[in-house]
């Protein structure tokens, strides 16, 4: 069974609501239950709210963008299954999406790619930010298909790691919650993942599609998303 994990924020409300109605639709198989968190003293519409099984409001202890990366991290607190399917307010199921394909024998799927192989300068800049955080260098991004799923045995070892407790410790910090994660799963538990190089196995033509909240909506964009 699993965990649908989503973070957050009042001003990606009317992104999150397509993605609801996406969801509704075309998210497929064992997610039995569904999980939002949002800060505190948020209003959620009544299309956004009915559909999550389970509400959290939490204190953010860090600047919006890290304190939701936490969060996230931190999603094995407020989940009670073994695995977590982690969507964004801006994730668009167009296309029926079957979340147990992705969770074989007990092993989620999760895809890695050369950073060589990245063209875009600003991805690379991860490899750092993510030695920085949990020490540990590593030659691949695992960002490239969303959205992703981790079993909490990841997340729980990441939270209680000795280095990365003492980089969120402090306020101006960079972080990238799933390369974390990824790094953690390929080098401390990777029997619990079919790790694939994106090279070996293409990925699935049907993924949801990701976008992006913070450059607003544009004429094509709104045309995509009344498809849905």
């Amino acid at each position: 069974m699993i965990s649908l994990f989503v973070r957050s924020y009042e001003k990606d409300f009317e992104w999150l609501s397509y993605s609801v109605k996406s969801m509704r639709v075309n998210l497929l198989g064992s997610v039995t239950e569904k999980v939002l968190v949002v800060p505190v003293n948020t209003q959620i519409p009544i299309d956004i709210s009915s559909f999550f099984d389970k509400i959290v409001y939490t204190q953010e202890t860090h600047k919006g963008y890290i304190a939701q990366q936490i969060d996230k991290i931190r999603a094995y607190k407020y989940c009670s299954n073994k695995y977590i399917l982690f969507s964004d307010s801006d994730c668009i199921y167009y296309d029926p999406f079957d979340v147990d394909l992705w969770v074989n024998d007990g092993k989620c799927t999760l895809y890695k790619t050369l950073y060589d192989n990245i063209d875009d300068v600003s991805c690379k800049a991860w490899r750092e930010t993510t030695y920085v955080a949990v020490g540990i260098d590593s030659e691949y991004e695992y960002m490239r298909c969303v959205p992703l799923i981790h079993n909490v045995e990841t997340l729980i070892l990441l939270d209680n790691h000795k280095l990365f407790n003492q980089h969120i410790s402090h306020q101006d910090i960079l972080l990238s919650e799933f390369n974390a994660l990824g790094v953690i799963a390929a080098t401390e538990l990777p029997h619990l993942y079919d790790i694939i190089e994106i090279n070996e196995r293409p990925l699935a033509p049907k993924l949801p599609k990701p976008y992006r909240s913070w450059g607003g909506f544009t004429d094509d964009i709104r045309k995509e998303l009344e498809q849905i």
